[in-house]
């Protein structure tokens, strides 16, 4: 085709509703723009599930086209298409894309079952008044793949589930790279919102720009690859997500993490590295790799070959150099190995003469605040430093685990200035409870607290 320019005129929908588009459209390279679609129609593929292509099948390709125009609708609405089961590759989205309840996204609204992008950027403007938003697809359904697209515009929507490339997954993602900043309120990940139940994976994937969210009610989940996983099983499986990065700094409340805020039951997180700056104001839990990450023996769940070297800021609650909390139902429920983190953990007052939280449950720890899991091969070399008590070299509370082959480098710092209660600093962690199992581990760091100090542990 030849390039065309609409001049503001009104789109006519390809293919809307149940019709599906199942040729082959080969945009050579060209750009269709100027052209103008308004509805807030409650009817799929007048006003829900639509794009400029409303339904591709499965024989349905669409590749190298640009589109620049303006669509406005109810929701899930893509700057390329609505509803693919088929192929679109090599697409370019410039166009602003509107919904009134969400679904809003540049490529894509609703990748469905086997369907396919690939090679897709999205350059363009999104506004949503509802949840679940992508720079490149919306919603991503079981056995359906994006592969090498990129998002390369800020994104910045007041509400929760947005990815820089997907708002949320029940298939699979990879290769594919967020480069502008993302702002929004929870559940907000730089590739990926929300990983649901049967979402499979997340692969050489990478966010290089920054998060921004805060939530004044819960606070949120944040990561810089997903925010969460909500997985337990995925028939006896469950997601992976694997030889991922994030460089970009994250500032928000809740559940916080450099990979992913939240790594539920049955993941898998391998291979992955952050080296952004996470700052985290008066929230739940924060940590290099995950804010929290938990398992049961049904659905348990393994971290491996992991490394953070981004600083981490807390004010509340756990924070960790790797995770914030981590939780196993059962010690051999959630196993880390091969982990380690070489960058500053610390927690202060979130502003001068104001605590956000007194507790004796706050916790700080080099490598993890929290531990009820099997720990191996793992290591601290980041320096440890809380305005409160309870640090540890290695851990800031260490109950029923198993700790092998472990050591801290770091030093470590508790002042107690807040709350009532002094020091609580060790080497190995600043609270020992509930009776873990150590075998081989050693401590180098210096450890300073008015009270309650050791080498290993500052009180049992």
């Amino acid at each position: 085709v030849n390039a065309l320019d609409y001049q503001g005129q009104t789109w006519n929908m390809i293919c809307p509703g149940v019709t599906r588009f199942q040729a082959t459209f080969d945009g050579n390279g060209k750009t269709i723009k100027g052209y103008t679609y308004e509805s807030e129609s409650i009817k799929a593929g007048e006003g829900r599930y639509i794009g400029p292509f409303g339904t591709v099948g499965g024989s349905g390709i669409i590749r190298n086209l640009t589109m620049a125009g303006t669509f406005k609708a109810l929701s899930y609405v893509g700057g390329i298409a609505g509803d693919v089961y088929g192929l679109v590759e090599n697409c370019t989205n410039r166009s602003s894309v509107t919904t009134k309840e969400g679904g809003a996204a540049g490529v894509v609204a609703r990748l469905m079952n086997g369907g396919v992008i690939r090679g897709c950027t999205h350059e363009g403007t999104l506004a949503s008044g509802g949840m679940v938003n992508g720079g490149v697809v919306a919603s991503v359904k079981e056995n359906a793949l994006v592969e090498n697209c990129t998002n390369n515009i800020a994104i910045s929507i007041q509400n929760a589930g947005l990815g820089g490339v997907a708002g949320e997954s029940n298939g699979t993602i990879r290769g594919c790279r967020n480069l502008k900043p993302v702002t929004g309120t929870s559940s907000v990940g730089g590739i990926v919102g929300n990983l649901l139940q049967y979402a499979q994976e997340v692969s050489d994937c990478h966010n290089e720009a920054d998060i921004t969210v805060f939530n004044i009610f819960n606070g949120g989940t944040v990561g810089g690859i997903a925010a969460r996983t909500y997985v337990q099983g995925n028939n006896g499986g469950g997601v992976t997500i694997s030889g991922c990065t994030n460089s970009g700094n994250i500032t928000a409340r809740g559940t916080v993490g450099g990979i992913t805020g939240d790594a539920s039951y049955g993941s898998t997180v391998i291979d992955c590295v952050n080296t952004g700056t996470i700052s985290n104001v008066s929230a739940e839990a924060v940590g290099g790799i995950a804010g929290k990450i938990s398992g049961t023996t049904a659905y348990p769940t393994r971290m491996e070959r992991c490394a953070n070297h981004g600083e981490i800021k807390a004010h509340w609650k756990y924070a960790g150099g790797v995770t914030g909390n981590t939780f196993g139902t059962e010690t051999e429920a959630l196993t880390i190995a091969d982990c380690y983190n070489d960058a500053p953990v610390s927690m202060t007052e979130y502003q001068s003469g104001m605590v956000t939280q007194f507790s004796d449950a706050l916790a700080l720890g080099g490598f993890s605040g929290s531990i009820h899991a099997t720990v191996i091969r793992c290591h601290n070399a980041g320096n440890v430093y809380t305005d409160f008590s309870g640090a540890g070299g290695f851990a800031g509370i260490l109950s029923q685990s198993k700790i092998e082959q472990c050591f801290n480098t770091g030093d470590v710092e508790a002042k107690g200035r807040f709350g009532g209660s002094n020091g609580r600093a060790g080497g190995l962690c600043g609270y020992n409870i509930s009776g873990p199992v150590i075998n081989s581990f050693y401590n180098t760091g210096d450890i300073k607290a008015d009270t309650r100090v050791g080498g290993i542990d500052g009180q049992e």
